[in-house]
C-alpha cells in the first residue's frame, strides 16, 4: 500500500502540537544539489545518498560534521555524562557536556570521512 503523504505516525511519538501534520513540499539538498521531498528526507529515504567528493570538496568535512551532528543525541549523551536520568534536555546541557559531545563529534566527523562509503568512492 503507498502512502500518499508522509503523517506523524511514521515519526513515531511526536509532540501533540505536530501530530496529524502532512509534510509535503520540497527543499534543495546542499548535498547534492537536487530536489527532494521533505517526507522522504524525513523518512530516511536519502540518508545514503551519494555525496560528490570532486564537487564538495571544501565541504567534505562540513558534511561529515553535520552527519555526526545528526547521529548525536545530546540530552541522552549528558544524561550519562551526569550519571544519572536527570532533568538535562538539549535546551539545558552544562558547558562541561558540551565541550565533550562537541569532542565526540569531532571524532565521528574524522571517522566518517576515513569510514563513510560516500566519502571514499
Amino acid at each position: 500500500m503507498k502512502k500518499q503523504n508522509y503523517h506523524e505516525a511514521e515519526l513515531g511519538k511526536v509532540p501533540d502540537s505536530v501530530k496529524n501534520i502532512e509534510f509535503k513540499g520540497t527543499v534543495i539538498d546542499a548535498s547534492d544539489c537536487k530536489e527532494k521531498k521533505i517526507a522522504d528526507i524525513l523518512s530516511g529515504k536519502h540518508d545514503n545518498d551519494f555525496i560528490d567528493k570532486e564537487k564538495f570538496q571544501r565541504n567534505s568535512y562540513y558534511l561529515a560534521y553535520h552527519k555526526a551532528t545528526e547521529m548525536l543525541n545530546w540530552a541522552e549523551l549528558s544524561r550519562t555524562l551526569a550519571g544519572d536520568r536527570s532533568s538535562i534536555t538539549k535546551e539545558r546541557i552544562p558547558q562541561k557536556h558540551i565541550q565533550k559531545i562537541d569532542e565526540l563529534r569531532k571524532l565521528m566527523s574524522a571517522w566518517i570521512l576515513e569510514n563513510d562509503p560516500q566519502f571514499n568512492r
